[in-house]
């Protein structure tokens, strides 16, 4: 048995593990664990996993799919199949989606109690990100550098919730119709945002609740009302995960104004993978950094 296990799902954005388990130091016994989320167009039942296991996959042609779709639905993992992705360490962190957006943190609670019954020993913490893309992300990094350094359970389970206050994600969209129609934002924010060329910056709480922050006309324009944002609260050229849903003019324009103004910054770049794109639209960046602690 392992001592400790970080575990996300695929709302995280994560293609493959890669990224988590090179942070991981020499002797430290940690492994990872990975669920991925499956949602159904139409008649046709897709995985995020089939997004890095299949060489012809292809988002494009997926979120024409979706666009055009009459039905979609999306799901979560069954209990057992969390608990069975729990099972085998000492030390369990799982970092989830926000339970405002999908029933899957309730799911991996069950899935908790169901090994707590089995091995009641074991330390287990579904952590709430309240957010999702590369905000989890983040906060897995964090529990990461937090085992590196030898702290018990407790320490990383109180040290990761007080980092989270200090996590952010905005989301720069041309589309947010989906939200509204999802009940996944404010209901009385405008539609159409797409239309002559505006965009829409959308924001988290930390309760998770999305909130429609700005509207802007223009990549160029959108990419210094983000970077604005992330200066607002409080970015200094700390870890920032740009996650790009088919918009890579809008991205490479948000990786220069960042490291231009922010060489030390740690910043990566990630695809978007197909069930969270269903919410974000074509065209959306999202971008999660470390700012200032929030109260």
């Amino acid at each position: 048995m392992h001592k400790w296990k970080v575990i996300v799902d695929s709302s995280s954005e994560a293609i493959d593990l890669t990224s988590l388990k090179k942070r991981v130091k020499p002797g430290v016994d940690l492994t990872f664990g990975y669920l991925s989320y499956g949602f159904t167009i139409d008649d046709d039942f897709y995985t995020d996993e089939d997004a890095f296991m299949d060489p012809d996959y292809d988002l494009d042609a997926i979120m024409h799919r979706i666009e055009r779709a009459k039905e979609i639905t999306t799901g979560v993992n069954a209990p057992g199949v969390v608990m069975e992705t729990m099972e085998g360490a000492e030390n369990v962190i799982f970092i989830a989606l926000s339970s405002a957006l999908s029933s899957g943190f309730q799911t991996a609670k069950t899935g908790m109690n169901l090994l707590l019954e089995e091995y009641p020993d074991v330390n287990v913490h579904v952590f709430d990100s309240r957010s999702v893309s590369g905000q989890e992300r983040l906060l897995a990094y964090k529990a990461i550098d937090l085992i590196n350094e030898g702290l018990n359970f407790d320490q990383v389970v109180e040290e990761l919730n007080a980092y989270h206050a200090s996590t952010y994600i905005l989301f720069n969209q041309s589309r947010i119709n989906r939200l509204i129609a999802t009940g996944r934002i404010d209901v009385k924010t405008p539609k159409g945002i797409g239309f002559f060329h505006k965009r829409g910056l959308v924001r988290a709480d930390m309760d998770g609740i999305f909130y429609l922050d700005d509207t802007v006309r223009g990549s160029r324009h959108s990419a210094r009302k983000t970077l604005d944002y992330m200066e607002k609260n409080g970015y200094q050229g700390g870890r920032v995960i740009l996650t790009n849903v088919l918009n890579d003019r809008l991205t490479r324009i948000l990786k220069y104004k960042i490291l231009r103004k922010y060489p030390q910054a740690e910043l990566e770049v990630h695809p978007a993978l197909p069930t969270m794109s269903i919410y974000y639209e074509r065209g959306a960046v999202n971008i999660a950094f470390e700012g200032q602690p929030r109260s």
